[in-house]
């Protein structure tokens, strides 16, 4: 017997909040699309309106799926993108995107300085605010309408594990809730989160796929409509597991990975 059903075709259309239908030429303020495209091994996807998106994570060095899906859903500009903790999966293509788009701002969870210097500390230099610190109790805007709200970590305090300080940002309008990015968070820190949850139409399976993610706990309290998850093919990790993937699918979620040249995408008629 199958845990997991196929994963869903990969170019589909969902606008991402309760609007009309709308054409997919409609590129209007209000209207949030959702892309994720194939990284590799690593993470970026991003929410767009118009030509501004706002991007989480940047995916690893030396791989252009999301400079070049930005590009091709006709992205000029870069509003705010946040790194979700500084392993180089989750960092590395910053240069790609410092490179094609102007970013106003830089977002990140609490960093020891030494390992920020040492990760991305050349690309705060190359915005004009510098980076900025978050966690656990802001809502920033992000673009007309929408913000993001930090549920972890819960305190300015740097993490010795990477991993355990990952941001968990869910994006909203209003009370809405439209993504969940968790970027490697484990089960320990999923199971400090979710009682902070509530129904959220996107989340982006955490540290790809691994074992330790995707708690039930965690994805209940989410509800999501669906689960995307980025992983590299064939890749040494085993990412998505099995185990991970039938937690998304047990609290009913339809699942979607991307793959080269079939980026996931989310843009035309309303979830909820």
């Amino acid at each position: 017997m199958h845990l997991v059903k196929p994963f869903l075709p990969l170019v589909c259309a969902v606008c991402l909040n309760a609007c009309h239908l709308l054409d997919v030429s409609d590129r209007s303020v209000g209207q949030a699309r959702l892309l994720a495209p194939y990284v590799g091994q690593g993470h970026g996807v991003a929410l767009i309106q118009g030509r501004s998106a706002v991007v989480y994570d940047a995916g690893p060095p030396e791989q252009d799926g999301l400079w070049r899906a930005l590009r091709d859903a006709a992205v000029d500009t870069i509003t705010a993108l946040f790194v979700t903790h500084p392993d180089v999966d989750h960092w590395g293509g910053l240069d790609s995107l410092l490179a094609h788009f102007p970013v106003r701002r830089l977002i990140h969870g609490p960093i020891e300085p030494i390992r920020l210097k040492q990760a991305f500390g050349w690309a705060c230099r190359q915005i004009p605010s510098g980076c900025e610190t978050t966690f656990q109790g802001r809502s920033i805007p992000v673009l007309d309408g929408l913000h993001v709200d930090v549920l972890w970590p819960d305190s300015g305090a740097v993490f010795d594990e990477p991993n355990e300080g990952s941001l968990v940002l869910r994006t909203c309008r209003g009370n809405h809730g439209l993504l969940l990015v968790s970027g490697d968070l484990d089960t320990t820190g999923e199971l400090h989160v979710a009682p902070r949850l509530s129904p959220t139409d996107v989340v982006e399976l955490g540290h790809h796929g691994s074992r330790t993610s995707g708690h039930l706990r965690f994805l209940g309290a989410a509800s999501p409509r669906w689960v995307v998850v980025q992983a590299g093919i064939d890749n040494d990790y085993g990412h998505p597991t099995a185990e991970a993937l039938a937690r998304a699918r047990a609290v009913g979620a339809a699942m979607a990975r991307p793959l080269p040249g079939a980026p996931f995408k989310l843009d035309r008629e309303p979830f909820r």
